[in-house]
């Protein structure tokens, strides 16, 4: 699936850069020196299978539940650096939310050579992270100053909070740095 993710993308780039339509030298188009957004975003989540550690117990191939996820956006472009690099930087706020619930009834083995059996938890995950963005704004016109298509790169880090619950438990949570 990846992989026909990445052919995708890579012919849309060689296309798309193929038949660009720039504008000419002498033209001036007028952008602004800063680029302001807010976006959200929707999806579903497939996690894999993983190992959990709990009280120095660690179990093997814990199965996680499908879930939605969702999240929201605000970042800033400074387009300044166009007219000497062609490229756009910028920086964003990350939030992403999912619910990958432990499902029940699964019998795990543990590292001790025991087995353990769960009986179902709540488990949400909330990423928040910063990130540092570079794009390249392709098909520059008047009426598109920002480019009709502007393929972008970044990265970042942040923190991951995980709350989770056992049915007639206290709720629990940890916080670690993600990337």
């Amino acid at each position: 699936m990846r992989g026909t993710v990445s052919v995708t993308l890579l012919i849309l780039c060689v296309l798309s850069l193929s038949g660009v339509v720039r504008a000419q030298e002498h033209e001036e188009i007028k952008i602004r020196p800063v680029d302001i957004y807010i976006s959200g975003f929707g999806g579903y989540s497939f996690p894999l299978k993983t190992d959990s550690s709990a009280l120095g117990v660690t179990v093997r191939d814990l199965k996680l539940d499908n879930s939605p996820t969702f999240g929201g956006k605000i970042g800033i472009w400074f387009t300044g650096p166009r007219k000497t690099l062609g490229l756009d930087f910028g920086t964003e706020i990350d939030v992403t939310n999912l619910d990958p619930d432990i499902a029940r009834g699964q019998i795990l083995q543990t590292n001790g050579g025991g087995l353990a059996f769960t009986t179902g938890s709540n488990l949400n995950a909330t990423y928040f992270g910063m990130n540092v963005l570079i794009r390249y704004p392709i098909g520059v016109t008047q009426d598109l100053p920002n480019g009709r298509w502007f393929p972008y790169i970044g990265v970042g880090g942040g923190g991951l909070r995980v709350t989770f619950q056992q049915p007639g438990f206290t709720k629990c949570w940890n916080t670690a740095p993600a990337l």
